[in-house]
């Protein structure tokens, strides 16, 4: 049924020098080659050949393929949850098409993103109109237009905006696909429809530029001569001279003899020839050119092996983190609102259904960091299974309740715990010890007023004797699992003295009488 569709994997004709004559087919080619002003032709192949430009592109590449990409749907408490029932996430996730994994797709169409600046995919169906794969395309055989009258009868189009339609060629003609049918994705460009590329439109001086001194030094090294230094006889060797050269390169090159003292006689003198000032402008023009690429990709040069005196990342997370904001996030969010147009129905984008690359996969922290960030996400509510799940570890039973720090009590009774606080059971035997105060003084005052003779003085060192060691039974107890221990016999001592103070102005008054 679609094997015309093979044709979508066998490319373009690559470009190279070798085609570009005044009889090529320019319009065939057309956007795919340009050539810089150091004379260097540079094109998507050419390009590619460049190692700067071989490693920004690989870098974002293989990034974007090892991001864990997920379908998301929220899971009716606040959040949101993997939608594994759904037929569209092992499609994105494991298997995209029976020809290649997940990461192979996902490498080969930002391949494609970032030097043609668009990549493409045919979005099969299967019998009951669910996407069943996404085959790529390559992007040089596709042109993205406006669709004929015919056309736009036939798929029912809009006639004030009937948008675009995708035409692709093949070995057996030109097919027509309408926008549904394409998962489109682009980079950067000025109508807000097709990407530009960089490497001919933006960059071509710079990665000419490179292409050049590439050529220059391959060329310096198979045809120069750059000797470590010269050897200068104040006369001749005469027939001698093949002898000692062979001598000398027997005694003293190669690894195994790399700084063993050399031997002159007959007022022999070794001179050390330096690196020339123009291999070390050649060094510089390197460096530079390849710090020009990496910012025309927006690739911190570190990631390419290009070192500066002020590259300083405190440690690997920060240097994951500048990475992925400053380069990365901006094609991921290309990646999933393309796919969350063209996969996703309006219904289910109208549910919360989305897909999501996970940043966290680059962003794990040193072990002690990650310890101590997991240890706070424990306390404020995070389920102990989550945390072990995404550390490959196996869950325990029951430990898949939240946490929050009143007492450390299971998330859903911290309403109850809250009210517990606003009824503190201290304060409540606190209130009893009171009453007992209250009534035993009184008592104590009724034997007074009958006339007993009894040490006032005496009957409430009594009374509060018992008060305080109520205190300590029934409220300590209590305070310490409420509060560290130095804050709990702070509170206390400070009940103690409360009554203390009772227990003072009832003998003042009595004194008074």
């Amino acid at each position: 049924m679609f094997g015309w569709l093979s044709a979508l994997f066998r490319g373009s004709p690559p470009v190279s020098e070798g085609n570009l004559t005044e009889t090529s087919d320019f319009w065939y080619n057309i956007g795919t080659f340009s050539q810089a002003s150091s004379g260097a032709v540079v094109s998507k192949e050419s390009a590619m050949r460049q190692w700067t430009v071989y490693a920004c592109i690989s870098i974002v590449s293989e990034t974007i393929a090892q991001l864990p990409l997920d379908l998301r749907r929220p899971n009716g408490s606040g959040g949101t949850e993997d939608a594994k029932d759904h037929h569209l996430y092992n499609l994105v996730k494991v298997l995209p098409n029976k020809h290649m994994t997940s990461f192979n797709w996902r490498e080969a169409q930002q391949a494609n993103l970032m030097t043609t600046g668009n990549c493409y995919n045919l979005i099969q169906k299967n019998t009951i109109r669910e996407t069943a794969g996404l085959l790529p395309i390559n992007p040089l055989d596709v042109t993205v237009r406006e669709p004929r009258a015919d056309e736009a009868r036939r798929w029912r189009l809009g006639k004030k905006d009937p948008g675009v339609v995708y035409e692709v060629r093949t070995d057996k003609g030109q097919k027509v696909f309408p926008p549904w049918q394409i998962l489109h994705i682009a980079g950067f460009g000025f109508d807000g429809l097709l990407g530009e590329s960089v490497i001919i439109n933006f960059a071509k001086e710079s990665i000419g530029n490179a292409l050049a001194l590439d050529n220059f030094q391959g060329s310096a090294i198979k045809n120069g001569i750059t000797p470590g230094g010269v050897l200068e006889h104040p006369d001749t060797l005469g027939d001698n001279k093949e002898a000692f050269i062979t001598a000398l390169k027997s005694r003293y090159a190669g690894a195994e003899n790399a700084r063993t003292p050399m031997v002159l006689e007959e007022g022999m003198k070794f001179n050390k020839v330096d690196v020339s000032l123009v291999d070390k402008q050649l060094i510089e023009q390197l460096k530079m050119t390849a710090t020009q690429i990496c910012g025309v990709f927006k690739i911190p040069p570190h990631k390419v092996g290009i070192y500066e005196k002020n590259t300083n990342y405190n440690n690997t997370e920060q240097g994951n983190r500048a990475f992925l904001e400053q380069t990365m996030q901006q094609w991921v969010v290309r990646w999933e609102q393309a796919m969350n147009w063209k996969l996703l129905s309006p219904t289910e984008r109208d549910q919360g259904y989305e897909f999501k690359f996970n940043f966290d996969a680059l962003l794990r922290p040193d072990t002690k960091t990650r310890s101590e960030l997991e240890w706070r996400e424990w306390q404020m509510g995070t389920p102990l299974n989550e945390i072990r799940r995404r550390n490959d570890l196996n869950p325990i039973e029951g430990q898949d309740v939240s946490y929050v720090p009143v007492n450390m009590v299971p998330w859903h009774l911290a309403g109850q715990a809250v009210a517990q606080e606003q009824n503190d059971p201290a304060e409540e035997e606190l209130d009893k010890i009171k009453r007992f105060e209250k009534n035993a003084v009184a008592r104590v005052f009724e034997k007074v007023a009958k006339g007993k003779a009894i040490d006032i003085q005496a009957e409430l060192e009594k009374v509060y004797d018992k008060v305080n060691r109520f205190v300590d039974e029934s409220i300590l107890p209590i305070k310490l699992l409420q509060l560290d221990q130095e804050s709990a016999q702070e509170r206390i001592d400070q009940i103690k003295g409360e009554f203390a103070d009772n227990k003072k102005r009832l003998l003042e008054a009595q004194d008074e009488r």
